[in-house]
Order: C-alpha cells, then structure tokens, then sequence
C-alpha cells in the first residue's frame, strides 16, 4: 500500500532513506551482527519479536533490547546464515522477507525457512521493527523445549 500522505518527492527521499538503512541492517544481519542491527533502534523504537519463547516480547530501544535480547543470543552455538529474497519500501516502512539456514543452538539445528521483518523508519533509525518467525525454533533449537502430543 502506498504512502499517501507523502507527495511524490517526499516518497522519493522517504524511499532513498529507508532503502539505505535497510541495507546496513540487512548487511549486518547477514554479516550475523544482530547486535549491531539492534543499535538500529531509535532510543524510543518498539521491537516486537512474536510468538510465547523465552525471546519473544516487546523491546523498547536499543538499550532494553541489548540488556534483555542480547544476552540470549549466547543460545546459539553457530549463528544462522541469513538470507533476504524480496524487499518491499514503501516511503518510510520496509517489508523484508528472509530465511536462514546452517544455525544450532544448545539443543540442535536451527533454521527459519521464512522471516519477515516490518521496519519503519524516523529520524536516522527505526522506529519500529517487527519479527515475524517460527517462535518453535527458537524453542526447540534453543531453550531445549519439545512438542508433545494433547
């Protein structure tokens, strides 16, 4: 959906903007830098990784996700290998879809055949991020949690 409320040029520079902080944060993911793509954050971001795992939750800018995300990232014993298939900008949000393949944590492998991450952009950061993923992964691969049937 198109951003109406700007005009075409300010959806030219909105667009230009968002496409170059979205690439560093893509660079740095791949890179396997999450922490870096966390100081993305404005210091009044919201950060919503979904699902009920023990990472899942909203974080509120780049301080309260470094002191409570961050150290939970020493789960993975090989960090996963990201990779981004389409980018979607419109003005200042971005859609990015994503997969990652070779991670393990504590307790297995760890792969995420679809991500997707909604960015939208203000000032010189994000001001809100959105992770969409298998939060079972993270569980299973991670936190050594298992399925059992009902």
């Amino acid at each position: 959906m198109l951003d109406y409320s700007l005009s075409l040029e300010e959806r030219a520079v909105a667009e230009k903007k968002t496409r170059a902080l979205v690439d560093r944060f893509i660079e740095r993911d791949v890179a396997g830098d999450f922490e870096a793509c966390y100081r993305m954050l404005n210091a009044d971001a919201v950060y919503t990784l979904i699902g009920e795992s023990p990472v899942s939750g909203t974080y509120y800018g780049p301080d309260d996700t470094m002191e409570r995300l961050a150290p939970l990232l020493v789960h993975f014993t090989v960090r996963p290998q990201m990779t981004f298939s389409e980018i979607m900008i419109d003005g200042y949000r971005a859609f990015l879809r994503a997969s990652s393949t070779g991670g393990a944590g504590k307790y297995g492998p760890y792969a995420q055949p679809f991500y997707g991450f909604y960015l939208r952009v203000e000032g010189e950061g994000f001001a809100e991020l959105v992770e969409f993923l298998d939060p079972l992964q993270l569980d299973v691969a991670l936190f050594g949690k298992r399925l059992v049937d009902a």
